[in-house]
């Protein structure tokens, strides 16, 4: 019996949106495992999961950035950093910076 690692990405605001499946094999673990092969197999899964997360993060990355793209032209052209009829880059990095914090007026 073969092993993998997977995972699966399901847009939640889309749901007509296809799932994206990742996958990565994983060797197979021995049924009483030495010390040493309980290592490799565990060094393994440890890569497995870097280059899965790589992976998703590089997807979600692309996905994100296709979002804004589509946002920005419906939204608007881009003008010097900021969305026409919405907030500068400044602002928005600033509600970041703060997200979580109390806002204290002044």
């Amino acid at each position: 019996m073969s092993h993998s690692l997977t995972a699966t990405y399901a847009a939640p605001s889309t749901p007509s949106t296809p799932s994206k499946s990742f996958a990565h094999a994983l060797p197979p673990c021995p049924s009483a495992p030495s010390t040493s092969e309980k290592t490799a197999y565990l060094s393994a899964l440890r890569q497995s999961v870097v280059a899965l997360q790589a992976e998703v993060n590089e997807f979600l990355t692309a996905k994100m950035e296709e979002e804004k793209a589509g946002a920005s032209t419906a939204g608007g052209e881009l003008h010097g950093g900021a969305l026409s009829g919405g907030r500068d880059r400044d602002a928005e990095e600033e509600e970041e910076d703060g997200y979580g914090e109390e806002k204290v007026e002044e």
